[in-house]
């Protein structure tokens, strides 16, 4: 008899103990993963907020000019509750002086004090009572802060004679072909923010207001929805950019990722506790069943106290933003000596659920786009937001800036959210603690549906041999040790141990180790009737279907299958089939992630 060629040796031998991988019974070699390599962060531009501040100038003061003096009556003590940076202290001398510093000029005149006064310039390294979801005041200006909030002090400073205020802008943020009467200065007054006129120099991006006293007031540049020039009527400011119209917010400088903490031990303490609707957020299956059942609801997240009671979070319209989730985990006592509750703006909030649902496990996003008045006017001046997207039960729900849970394409359309365009510093806007990247339209479909372990079955439902080659197959069998006869009655309908493990997708291809367990099947003479090791696979995966290419493609082969979701749970099935000349193998298997 004609004896096999190496290749039609290799597969008689084997074929029928594994359609996916082809190995000897002498076992096989896999081929290692390489180590994935990750990419470094872009370099980001710094912004004025986080270079460093040129050193203090004092110069004579020059003459004064005819700006009107600008009234800052105080509603209330300003508490600044973020973080600043001292970019001057000056002692001014009664013949005055002008002070320069980071951007900003101070300039005192002769006879604005009586003695040797200090004057303290400080920035504001966060934006400062700027959230956007605080009541807007019908009577108000709609306007966006262009530049960095600045506290000059102490607080009580009083000038005999005004003294002039210049403070920089960021010129990306005003619209070519913008009036310079749309631009103004506008100060905090204790309680709410309030325009103040001022005198704009377009080409060296400043904005100058004459002022009396430091009441420990905080002054920032806004760009407006009207007209407003000096003189003007104070009028209340509603900030809509949140403080977040500068360059110096973390999903600018390409660091957002940066506040998704997953494995810090609060996060991870905090989902162990945390509940919807009474249901643990770590059990998804009963989650996903819960969030069905209730569906126009939007049950929030609750947290667990001290003291082992129900607390939710809460935000404030004075709340600071960008707190990482350590921080917001930190609870807030009042002066009673109880605990209030967490709180945060949107972004505070976000950041914590998302780190909270990838602690579990959970595919998580976060996301920033911008919310509408009205859906569909992109021309109007929008509000800046940013929210939660998570996986749950092979549905995507929207978790708002209250930690409530509703489907996606609900949130969206409640408020009015779209995404930023491509020339929007923010443009990428999506981001966990792995990267921080443009929005991908349906993500959960790709990579993170399939990432990581998946176990499950292999069970081969047909083998067929011709006479011919059977004969063959078992004479070749047996010179190398194994029982074909035994092997295929044994493993012919018969589940299979399998795992499918490292699953990592970009872009549609994906790559694993698969391995299928032979070991508990023994031929004639006890011995195992084939040896495998994980070996590497590849794969494209389109909407849920998963389609197996490389060495699986080859000779004949195929394998692909669906992932769908059933009760909160997901599954892989599908088929593989092998054939050749005088033999053909299907198997059916099946995988549930770990």
């Amino acid at each position: 008899m004609k004896r096999p060629s190496a290749m039609t040796k290799h597969s008689l031998c084997s074929m029928a103990l594994s359609a996916i991988l082809v190995a000897g019974c002498a076992g096989a070699t896999s081929t290692p993963i390489p180590a994935t390599a990750t990419a470094s962060p872009a370099t980001a531009t710094l912004s004025p907020a986080t270079q460093r501040p040129t050193p203090t100038a004092v110069i004579p003061t020059p003459a004064p000019s005819v700006l009107p003096v600008v009234e800052t009556p105080m509603e209330g003590p300003t508490v600044i509750d973020v973080a600043t940076e001292e970019v001057a202290t000056v002692v001014v001398p009664p013949h005055g002086a002008t002070i320069m510093a980071d951007g900003v000029t101070v300039a005192v005149p002769a006879g604005g004090v009586a003695g040797d006064t200090t004057v303290v310039v400080k920035r504001l390294n966060a934006p400062f009572h700027m959230n956007v979801f605080a009541p807007s005041d019908p009577t108000g200006v709609a306007a966006i802060p262009i530049g960095h909030p600045y506290d000059f002090g102490p607080a009580g400073v009083q000038f005999a004679q005004p003294v002039e205020v210049t403070l920089p802008y960021d010129p990306q943020y005003v619209p070519a072909g913008t009036d310079p009467g749309r631009l103004a200065a506008a100060y905090f007054n204790g309680t709410r923010w309030v325009v103040a006129g001022g005198e704009v120099d377009p080409a060296a991006h400043t904005m100058t207001v004459r002022l009396q006293a430091f009441d420990g007031i905080i002054w920032v540049t806004i760009l407006t929805t009207l007209i407003i020039g000096i003189p003007v009527v104070p009028r209340v400011v509603n900030m809509i950019f949140g403080g977040e119209g500068t360059k110096s917010d973390p999903i600018s400088e390409k660091q957002a990722e940066k506040w998704i903490t997953p494995d810090d031990p609060a996060v991870k303490e905090a989902a162990a506790k945390a509940t919807v609707g009474g249901v643990p957020l770590g059990d998804k299956q009963k989650l996903a069943e819960y969030l069905t059942k209730n569906e126009g609801k939007n049950p929030p997240v609750t947290f667990v106290g001290p003291d082992g009671k129900p607390l939710d979070l809460r935000m404030r319209a004075s709340d600071t933003n960008w707190q990482k989730p350590v921080d917001f985990l930190t609870l807030t006592t009042g002066d009673d000596g109880k605990v209030n509750g967490m709180s945060g703006d949107c972004t505070s909030v976000t950041s914590t659920m998302v780190s909270m649902f990838r602690a579990l496990g959970y595919p998580a996003k976060a996301v920033f786009g911008y919310r509408e008045d009205k859906a569909g006017d992109h021309k109007n001046l929008t509000h800046p937001h940013a929210w939660g997207e998570v996986l749950i039960g092979g549905r995507v729900y929207f978790i708002d800036e209250e930690g409530k849970l509703q489907p996606l394409e609900k949130g969206l359309a409640a408020i009015h959210l779209f995404r930023p365009a491509p020339d929007d510093p923010r443009f990428d806007s999506m981001w966990n603690e792995e990267g921080q990247i443009p929005y991908v339209e349906s993500w959960w479909t790709g990579e993170y549906e399939l990432s990581g372990s998946w176990t499950g079955t292999f069970r081969y439902s047909e083998i067929d041999i011709d006479p011919a080659m059977r004969k063959q197959a078992e004479e070749m069998a047996k010179e190398e040790g194994c029982d074909l006869t035994t092997a295929l009655d044994q493993i012919k309908g018969k589940a299979l141990p399998m795992t499918l493990k490292n699953v990592k997708v970009a872009n549609g291809k994906g790559t694993g180790l698969v391995f299928i367990d032979f070991s508990a099947f023994k031929d004639s003479k006890g011995k195992p009737v084939q040896k495998m090791t994980p070996t590497k696979v590849t794969f494209t995966y389109s909407g849920n279907r998963i389609v197996f290419t490389g060495d699986l493609s080859k000779g004949g082969g195929s394998m692909s299958g669906v992932v769908t979701w059933s009760g909160g749970v997901a599954t892989m099935t599908g088929t593989a089939k092998q054939k050749g000349k005088g033999y053909s193998t299907v198997a059916v298997w099946s995988l549930s992630p770990d």
